[in-house]
């Protein structure tokens, strides 16, 4: 009976996965320590594994390149040849086609692949004859592709992964407090059903209204307050149980999403090895805390910056081995990885002891580049400099290489970190080396930071930038180069109020205020908001597609109210601050925005009251909403509006009624109207047009450009006309 191999298909792929790791560390070590033998066997017993499970799932391919290796490496059991320079290269070679085997059963179901000269290379090794492995991509790439290329291999897992029984057990523990919890809650009806009763009695005895029976009316009210309170007691205790039952539970579902940063960085010894020995230097990679747990996407996101940065390490900054001995250093260059854990988030500092940054050449680039004047570059400090690095297309090399330098610069890790929610910022040292630190959440599904209040509404600063807080005092400010600035720490750093980037006016009340001192890619920046409320963590949901544009806010919470918290996007704030030095007097003498428009939104959905308020506010409009036409005209006629953008089938009120009511009141005449509804019938919003309408969106052609488009026309239309 043979073997129904699909079912052993994932089972083969982790552990095959798992031994080809040991493969490579294994040679990585025996490269340093040629006599151990412990290293020796293991990667013997490794290979064994693979071709023995391969054999038994017919998958060929592996089991030719697992049988060639092995027989090529008993010739270093019997004292033929040593482990050396091209042998640790062949066997790192062997495992980057491992991989794209184990990648080519994931897409279908063959690991057929073309092997080149692979297996005529066994042969040659294992005569002992010379070999060559010219054929081998340059500079580290064939490694760098396992980990990074084909279409599947961004996943970090299958579509099934290990766990510990133990956790299992944990959570179906979770779970069943949970239940026990549910049926304590449903309990109480039966208190509420003993006080219905009762009250039906007093209320009966109550219209009989008989004097002689009050002592048993009482009697009957003492009870009920009684019933009241126990059930109030045991209502509570029992939701505070259910509320840590849910919050375990939740946490530990969400731990399910966790992988270790081993599945990273276990390959990059053997990237190094390889990118190291093709140009010309000796380099050794030291990791340490790879156990650490990331949510599975941070993880898939961040491996493409990590490599990019050991990269540019080893081709920038690690020097040759004779340059390195005749500056009075180690033959062998070191890339040190630390990963740590820290304030809630993790920490990968990735460091050389190469060159270091060269900053005149820095300097000079971004000269020749445009990027800033002669005069100004001269002016910038070493972190200003090194901030250009991370500017898109910006390099220091005049020609590309294979393994960096490819005219992109720091760009593409910048934001691959950034979309996770991170932070990057670097430090150099010439002739001492270079060091990148990462700052990134744990998860991706819960967010920590600080809800600030701008006048009376919410916002949720992550507290990934944040360096520290300190409270507002007005005396401290100063004007330094024109700018409204701050002396803290013993540094000058610029201030703005955030609200200005949403529209609200700073208050001369100071007493609440408080400063975010935050940092980005080296720059700090204080940031005044009205009001600190509290530090949170909290179930992160990212913006809809139709919001997905509003660079300011990356998704939002909700707080104990229940009440939708948008969630801020430093780097864009801090950008936006960037471009313009003084944004209220931009503000100032902007023909539309000469004062804060106020716009009334109607619409009986909240979602659709919300998004369009959201995308509005961060145009720096005041906004109000209303559910339908009756609440619209109640506020029309409490407050002033400079434009209304409403849906049509409501309740209550339709929007063609509303428009219609507004139109025949002297107050509201002038008032532009602009209709966002899925009514598509050509002639109704004709009809709508003539009636009174001054525009029209689509909901199914709704997104924020034309949104946005259509509110400036409207209220510079008015502007025009008023003038």
């Amino acid at each position: 009976m043979s073997i129904d191999r699909q079912a052993f298909v994932e089972s083969f792929l982790g552990e095959t996965g798992d031994n080809i790791e040991i493969v490579e560390s294994s040679i990585l070590s025996l490269k340093q320590d040629a006599g151990n033998q412990d290293s020796f066997s293991s990667l013997m017993r490794a290979l064994h594994t693979i071709k023995g499970s391969s054999r038994m799932l017919k998958f060929a391919t592996v089991e030719k390149i697992a049988h060639g290796l092995e027989t090529v490496l008993k010739g270093v059991k019997d004292g033929r040849y040593a482990v050396q320079g091209n042998l640790v290269l062949l066997v790192l070679a062997s495992c980057t086609y491992l991989r794209r085997c184990l990648d080519a059963v994931r897409s279908g179901s063959s690991d057929e692949i073309t092997l080149g000269a692979l297996l005529e290379t066994y042969a040659q090794a294992e005569a002992n004859e010379p070999y060559s492995l010219d054929w081998l991509p340059a500079g580290g790439d064939s490694v760098a592709a396992s980990s990074t290329g084909g279409a599947d291999s961004s996943v970090l897992y299958a579509e099934s992964v290990r766990i510990e029984s133990s956790r299992i057990d944990g959570i179906l523990e979770l779970m069943n407090d949970l239940i026990i919890n549910q049926f304590q809650l449903k309990k109480h009806r039966e208190y509420f059903s003993s006080m219905e009763k009762i009250a039906g009695e007093i209320t009966g005895l109550r219209i009989s209204g008989d004097a002689a029976i009050r002592p048993e009316t009482m009697a009957l009210e003492d009870r009920l307050f009684s019933l009241i309170s126990e059930a109030r007691v045991r209502f509570g205790e029992h939701m505070e149980a259910l509320e840590r039952s849910a919050l375990e539970t939740q946490k530990e579902l969400l731990s399910l999403q966790m992988l270790p940063l081993g599945l990273v960085m276990d390959q990059l010894p053997a990237m190094v090895e390889e990118a190291s020995q093709g140009l010309g230097k000796d380099a050794r990679l030291l990791i340490e805390g790879s156990a650490i747990a990331l949510d599975r996407i941070v993880l898939e996101r961040i491996k493409d910056p990590v490599i990019h940065i050991i990269r540019n390490s080893l081709d920038h900054g690690i020097e040759l081995p004779e340059q390195r001995v005749a500056a009075g250093k180690p033959r062998s260059g070191l890339i040190h990885i630390r990963c740590m854990l820290k304030a809630g988030h993790c920490r990968i500092v990735i460091s050389d002891d190469g060159r270091g940054f060269d900053y005149e050449r820095i300097r000079e680039k971004a000269v020749i580049g445009n990027v800033c004047s002669r005069d100004d570059a001269r002016q910038l400090d070493n972190a200003a400099l090194a901030n250009f690095l991370f500017m898109p297309g910006f390099t220091t090399r005049d020609e590309a290489t294979s393994l960096s330098g490819r005219g992109i610069g720091l760009d593409i890790v910048r934001a691959g970190i950034e979309s996770v929610k991170g932070r990057i910022s670097v430090s150099s040292e010439a002739g001492k080396g270079t060091e990148f630190t990462l700052v990134l959440p744990l998860s991706l599904a819960t967010i920590s930071g600080f809800f600030v209040k701008l006048g009376k509404t919410r916002y949720l600063f992550p507290s990934t930038h944040i360096q520290e807080i300190i409270s507002y005092r007005k005396e401290a400010e100063l004007t330094f180069a024109n700018r409204r600035s701050l002396r803290t720490r013993g540094k000058i750093i610029p201030v703005f109020y955030l609200g200005i980037l949403f529209g609200a006016t700073e208050s001369d009340e100071t007493e609440s205020k408080h400063i975010l001192v935050v940092d980005y890619l080296g720059e700090t920046v204080g940031i005044i908001v009205d009001e600190i409320v509290q530090h949170v963590s909290q179930i992160y949901k990212p913006l809809p597609k139709s919001m997905s544009s509003l660079r300011p806010v990356q998704g939002f919470v909700y707080d104990e109210n229940f009440d939708m918290v948008y969630v801020l996007v430093v780097p864009e704030i801090i950008q936006r601050f960037r471009r313009s030095r003084n944004i209220e007097a931009k503000r100032r003498f902007s023909p539309e925005m000469s004062e804060f428009k106020r716009i009334l939104v109607v619409d009986d959905s909240f979602s659709t009251r919300e998004i369009e308020k959201a995308i509005l506010s961060l145009e720096g409009y005041n906004i109000e909403t209303a559910v339908d036409g009756i609440e619209a005209l109640e506020i029309l006629r409490r407050q002033h509006f400079d434009l209304v953008v409403t849906d049509l089938n409501m309740p209550r009120m339709d929007g063609a009624t509303l428009i219609g009511n507004m139109r025949r009141d002297d107050k509201f005449a002038s008032i532009p109207v602009l209709v966002v509804s899925s009514e598509s019938d050509t002639d109704k919003r004709r009809e709508l047009l003539d009636s009174g309408a001054d525009g029209f969106i689509l909901k199914a052609d709704f997104d924020r450009g034309n949104l946005v488009q259509e509110v400036r026309y409207l209220l510079s239309r008015t502007a025009g006309t008023q003038g």
